[in-house]
Parts: C-alpha cells; structure tokens; sequence
C-alpha cells in the first residue's frame, strides 16, 4: 500500500491523536465495563472496582500506544490509515 504523503509527524498532532486515543479508549473501557459490572456483581463497591478494572484497562492500552507512539518515529499519511511505516530513530 502506498501512500500519498507519508512524512514524519510533529510533536503536536503525537499529542492530539495520544489525548484522543486516551479519551475514546478509557470511554471504551468503561462502556465495556458496565455490563459485566451489573450482571456479575450485587455490591455497589464491587461494581464500582470492575468499572474502574475496565477503565483502567482502556486507560492503559491508550498509554502504551501513546509511549510507542512517542518513543518511535513513526510516519504515515495524513488520512491515518493503520497502514504504519516505521521510520529509524536518528541517533544525536
């Protein structure tokens, strides 16, 4: 797959998709929580643990997306296709 204008990203769109991918995944994660919490557990408090199990679990995917996402140049075009090309840290 080719693609149209594959560049390095800069800093601030690494920080615009790491704050969306957070927000929309700990959203997932909770959403997916509360059906197990209510159909699998009678105690308030235990609810609330399996909710925030699943939050947390949503929270963590999208941190370890954002450190990779950080710790690597990484390239792609300006659609953000999944179609990832992974560009070789320069070493100063």
């Amino acid at each position: 797959m080719s693609s149209i204008h594959s560049s390095v990203i800069p800093t601030e769109e690494k920080w615009d998709h790491a704050v969306e991918a957070f927000v929309r995944k700990t959203t997932i994660g909770f959403a997916a929580g509360i059906l197990p919490a209510l159909l699998l557990v009678r105690v308030p408090v235990a609810r609330g643990a399996v909710l925030a199990l699943c939050t947390g679990i949503g929270s963590g995917i999208a941190y370890g997306e954002a450190r990779y996402l950080f710790d690597h140049n990484i390239s792609f075009d300006k659609r953000h296709l999944i179609d990832l090309d992974i560009v070789p840290k320069k070493v100063e």
